[in-house]
């Protein structure tokens, strides 16, 4: 048995590689759509800034790196009054509760973002987005240029992935924004990304009450902490089922799953990741400060 089993094994892997390589053929086929062409890249480095609870720290240690590289935001920082201040050139949304949810939330965050855009600003969304009425208020901005992606997540093998990532084919999985934020910080162009914010410390925040329901509380930079309050943690966007706290870690897993693939297509790439953050949990990229090369 002993000397089968590296064959049973590796046999396994083939059968599941191949198996998750067609199922990611078969959706691509089904919804891929022609992807925007990147704008180019104005600085080597890209900084990618997480809404995390530490970016304002983040932002006010590195505020004179901040001036000297590109910026990419994500999902609710125009509301913040970083996003006039430091003029990022990129923005991406992934959630689907931007074009889906109508919530004083979501109207609130596009607003500000449609009112606040003085600068020429490249937004980043799924083509599922594009008959988004939600999207009008931000079309109507001319600065703001929208350029659709492919979000159709590729398992499989990894050097064929990769062929399709470059391409904007197709996307590793995105649980979080994050992810996708690196994932097109690196195929806009840039050697370096540079993650500030990304605290991803959602299980800090985490509690069961007596009703064995799985609460969280989600913080963000912009926000008043004192203000912040725990809600069920639902299975979907205005849907009344919760999570399992083993559903819950099981999705902040395939997070962290998504920070090492991006790491894999990096090195493909010739693109450095880093994490500048003051607090974080993310394990996949060097650890860097103020005095690093990659500031340079």
């Amino acid at each position: 048995m002993s000397v089968l089993k590296p064959i049973v094994d590796s046999t396994l892997t083939f059968i599941s590689g191949l198996a998750q390589t067609s199922l990611s053929l078969l959706k691509m086929l089904i919804l891929w759509r022609k992807p925007a062409a990147y704008p180019a890249a104005a600085y080597p480095t890209c900084v990618v800034l997480g809404n995390g609870p530490s970016l304002a720290q983040d932002m006010e240690h590195y505020r004179n790196e901040l001036q000297r590289h590109d910026l990419l935001c994500v999902n609710g920082f125009a509301v913040s009054d970083a996003y006039a201040q430091l003029k990022p050139t990129y923005y991406l949304m992934l959630d689907p509760a931007f074009w889906e949810a109508d919530t004083p939330a979501i109207h609130g965050i596009l607003d500000a973002m449609a009112q606040r855009t003085s600068w020429p600003v490249h937004l980043y969304v799924p083509h599922s987005a594009r008959k988004a009425r939600n999207l009008n208020k931000l079309s109507e901005n001319k600065l703001i240029h929208i350029h659709f992606f492919n979000y159709i997540v590729y398992n499989g093998y990894r050097s064929l992935g990769h062929w399709f990532f470059r391409r904007g084919w197709a996307s590793p999985q995105c649980q979080n924004v994050l992810v996708s934020a690196v994932f097109h910080a690196i195929n806009s162009g840039h050697r370096n990304v540079i993650l500030l914010g990304a605290d991803h410390s959602w299980h800090e925040n985490i509690v069961v009450k007596e009703d064995n329901i799985v609460y969280t509380k989600e913080v963000h930079f912009y926000d008043n902490a004192e203000h912040c309050t725990y809600v069920p943690f639902h299975t979907n966007i205005g849907a009344s089922t919760t999570r399992t706290m083993g559903e819950l870690f099981y999705t902040w897993s395939k997070v962290y799953k998504g920070y090492f693939n991006l790491k894999h297509y990096a090195a493909y790439r010739g693109c450095s990741i880093y994490n500048a953050g003051r607090k974080s949990y993310i394990d996949a990229f060097p650890r860097i400060n103020q005095e690093d090369n990659a500031w340079k």
